[in-house]
Formats: C-alpha cells, sequence, structure tokens
C-alpha cells in the first residue's frame, strides 16, 4: 500500500488487537465490529492488513520493542504495547512512508488518552529506523522469536521437518493469496476475469484447478463482481481441490462436515 492513509484504520486496528490478546475475542468477529466504522475501503483494508500482520508476526515485533526500551512496559499498558507494535510492522513490512507511518502511529496513543505515551512511541520506532539492521541481529538470534513460533512448536518442527524447517518457518508467515471459486452454474472463469479486470482487478487461473482464481492482491467481498448474486465465493485452491478429488457422482450421498464454502 503506497498511498498514505488516516490514522483511523490504526486506531481501528490497535481496537482489534486489544479485542483480540485482552478480551479474547476471535479475530474475524473483532474485525468485523471494527470495520463498520471505516466507511473508507481503503482504510478498512488497512485495519485488516494492520492486524494480520501484526498478529502473524506479534513475537517478533514484542521482542523488538522491548529490546528498544530502557525498561519494559506496565500489564496495564498493554494498547500502549501494540501501538508500537503497530508502527514496527508498518515500518518492516508495508510500503508507508516512514515519517508518516510514525506520525500517524503516534496519533492513535493520544486518542486513547496516554499523552504520556506520545514521546516514548514517537523516540522508539525512530530508534528503530536509525539502528534497525541491529535491532534485528540481536532479537533475531533465536529463530522462535524472528519467525514468531512458539518454542514448543519450533522444536516439534524441528524434530520432525529438519531439512524443511527454514522452508516451513518462511511459509508459515506468508500472507495466503485470495483465492475465488467460480460458481459454474451462473458463470465461468474467463467471464468472471474479465469482469474482474474491468473493475480494475488482476487475476490468474489456478493451473490445475478448474474453477479458481487468484487475485494479485485481496480485495474487499463488496469489490467483487457477482459475489452478491452467489457467482463467485472466496476458497483457498486446497479446499476447492477435495470437492474434484472426491470424485461425487450424481446419486451419490456427501456429508460436508465443514458445509461453508471457505476462505
Amino acid at each position: 500500500m503506497s498511498a498514505t492513509p488516516s490514522p483511523d484504520a490504526r486506531t481501528a486496528a490497535l481496537a482489534v488487537l486489544m479485542d483480540v490478546l485482552k478480551a479474547g475475542r476471535s479475530l474475524d468477529r473483532a474485525i468485523e465490529s471494527a470495520e463498520q466504522a471505516l466507511a473508507d475501503p481503503r482504510d478498512r483494508a488497512l485495519c485488516r492488513a494492520l492486524a494480520y500482520g501484526v498478529l502473524r508476526h506479534h513475537r517478533r515485533l514484542g521482542a523488538l520493542r522491548d529490546h528498544c526500551l530502557r525498561s519494559p512496559l506496565r500489564s496495564r499498558d498493554l494498547d500502549v504495547a501494540l501501538v508500537v507494535e503497530l508502527g514496527l510492522y508498518q515500518l518492516l513490512a508495508m510500503q508507508i512512508p516512514p515519517h508518516a507511518a510514525v506520525s500517524a502511529t503516534v496519533a492513535v496513543a493520544q486518542t486513547r488518552g496516554k499523552r504520556w505515551a506520545v514521546k516514548l512511541i514517537n523516540a522508539l520506532l525512530r530508534r528503530f529506523q536509525r539502528e534497525r539492521a541491529a535491532c534485528l541481529a540481536a532479537v533475531d538470534q533465536r529463530p522462535a522469536v524472528e519467525y514468531s513460533v512458539p518454542d514448543w512448536l519450533y522444536t516439534r518442527l524441528s524434530q520432525d521437518w529438519p531439512t524443511a524447517l527454514d522452508t516451513l518457518l518462511v511459509q508459515q508467515n506468508e500472507r495466503a493469496p485470495m483465492t475465488l471459486r467460480v460458481n459454474g452454474r451462473k458463470t465461468d472463469p474467463a467471464t468472471l476475469a474479465e469482469a474482474l479486470a474491468a473493475e480494475g482487478i488482476h487475476s490468474e487461473r489456478q493451473a490445475g484447478w478448474a474453477d479458481a482464481l487468484v487475485l494479485a492482491a485481496p480485495v474487499g467481498l463488496e469489490q467483487l463482481p457477482g459475489f452478491a448474486e452467489g457467482a463467485v465465493s472466496v476458497q483457498d485452491a486446497s479446499a476447492q481441490l477435495a470437492a474434484d478429488v472426491l470424485g461425487a457422482e450424481a446419486g451419490h450421498r456427501v456429508l460436508d462436515a465443514c458445509a461453508a464454502p471457505g476462505g
């Protein structure tokens, strides 16, 4: 995302993180609630990207935050800790100009009434900008921290898949592509691809899949032509393959234990 978005998206993302990490709410429900306050689709997209990104890299971001602090934050200041993680994630992984990421993130602390934390957050994020390589080298000495996995999971992966460990660690942090399943009763992949292109949404056929289209970048469901009419749904390619491999024929009884399009 190259555009400079408003702080509202970051405030909403913080609300999502607090809902998940403090209140124990599911990520999907937390995002759904937060996005209701965001009228601009670009803000909703940024909120979602920030929430997913910070949670995916939470352990590493927390380690970076603590490395840059002289003393740890109090447990009651979880919101401040997460604001810092929001800022660090933007500096690490998003195409937002650093000065915009820092200033807009600092503004979130002000909306929370944590004026005492404004200077701290600003100084910490700017320190990370200056000392990025050294900070990363310090916290990434432990692979479990670098890839934000629990110690027990890292141990199991290293024992069970020693030759594939590096690949597994990298890929488990990769963002899965947004894959569509075309409803053959209403349209076909070529026609839907044309409709997507007309809306400025680039897609490609998934090789070996009859009804799958993979988007170059995720979009909101409301932007998908034909979604409301049931012409297309969101479903991972692996889930789509299950029905083809099953080979169900007319007259067969099939129990779908999940019973949802997926995504």
